[in-house]
């Protein structure tokens, strides 16, 4: 298994793919404006115990709140303070997930902030040291050199940018696509909700309709849905609706998910098939559904922000290309991100334009000529 590591950044974001033999695995995304705090260290007040849900509320530094899991026997009183560690991001309705931190508990008064965390693009490096890293241009390489200085980084020059490139691009396309394309011609649907991810395998177009034909539809659709887990980081409860398939093909699938879920640093805890030949995962929430910092939540189509992070690096390639202002064409909600204070960290003259008919990830970026 060769791991590649492609990073580009840029105008307060900073994205991260990591590729498996140069098919895309796992995708992070780090903006200015949504900051993580995982690693970060507080001197939280126990705001309210809550004994039925195994824990307690925190409120870490008096804008922000958590979640720390206890044992009924440990649990805290309300009003006391206590150094935990945010292990995961608020989510959502969700809180910050905290744990109990031993050690000397400073002299602030609660709540405070400790300690913030180290960028988190940082931790990922470090879990991934054999991994090749290829920066996309030498002021990201410096920038990552800084905070990892023992890494080998290539530096990537193109017109396209590495995602590109490495059709980095084109996978996260795929992200909000209603199916996903399976050999033989059957596909994956799949249903994010705020209770459960619904996963169905659908037959479509694939050849053949005997047991023969399902089981091995099946067996493609396992491997695919534990990439997707993982590269979506999805958590929860997770319920699958395989073709249908006698016992012994159950238990077949059942140990292809399994194998292919070992690598996968979420553990995932799995179910038996019920009698209506659904099958049931739960896994634990960690860092934020990738969907969820895509794209919006009326639709799975993706955010003005994510669109005007997009314009932004499409509108520095130009600039490098040809002389004269760049023109961004695009939805009014991304014209109007933009034009609230992205758009002044671009060098050259932007020219914004709101297409109210388009789509709101629709985008076109050119030199406007004169």
């Amino acid at each position: 298994m060769a791991e590649t590591m492609v990073i580009d950044g840029g105008f307060g974001e900073l994205r991260l793919a990591v590729l498996d033999d140069g098919r895309l695995r796992d995708l992070y995304y780090f903006r200015d404006d949504r900051p993580s705090l995982m690693g970060a260290v507080f001197l939280a007040r126990v705001i309210r115990a809550a004994p039925a849900h195994d824990g307690a509320f925190l409120d870490l530094d008096g804008a922000r709140q958590g979640f720390l899991k206890v044992r009924r026997g440990s649990m805290p009183a309300e009003g006391s303070s206590l150094l935990v560690e945010v292990r995961a991001d608020s989510a959502g309705d969700k809180l910050a997930i905290c744990i109990a931190k031993s050690g000397a508990v400073p002299e602030l008064r609660a709540p405070a902030l400790v300690s913030a965390p180290t960028p988190p693009w940082s931790a990922i490096l470090n879990d991934h040291p054999a991994a090749a890293i290829i920066a996309d241009g030498a002021d990201l390489a410096a920038l990552i050199r800084r905070h990892a200085p023992g890494c080998d980084i290539a530096i990537h020059r193109s017109a396209a940018g590495a995602f590109e490139d490495f059709a980095i691009e084109s996978a996260i396309a795929a992200l909000t696509a209603p199916a996903l394309a399976l050999p033989g011609g059957g596909a994956l649907r799949l249903a994010e909700t705020p209770a459960l991810t619904a996963i169905d395998v659908d037959l479509g177009a694939a050849e053949g309709r005997g047991r023969h034909a399902a089981l091995g539809l099946n067996r493609a659709a396992a491997g695919e849905i534990a990439r997707q887990l993982r590269l979506r980081r999805i958590a929860g409860l997770i319920v699958i609706d395989f073709l249908k398939m006698d016992r012994a093909g159950q238990e077949e699938i059942t140990g292809i998910l399994k194998n292919a879920l070992k690598a996968d640093p979420t553990p995932t805890e799995i179910g038996r098939f019920s009698r209506f030949g659904l099958l049931e995962l739960r896994r634990p929430r960690g860092r934020r559904p990738l969907l969820e910092e895509l794209t919006t939540s009326a639709a799975p189509h993706f955010s003005a922000e994510t669109v005007g992070y997009a314009a932004l690096r499409a509108a520095r390639r130009v600039a490098d290309r040809d002389h004269g202002a760049v023109v961004v064409r695009a939805h009014p909600a991304v014209i109007a991100w933009l034009d609230a204070g992205p758009a002044a960290r671009f060098t050259r003259l932007l020219t914004l334009a709101a297409e109210e008919s388009w789509a709101t990830d629709r985008l076109e970026v050119y030199t406007a000529r004169p």
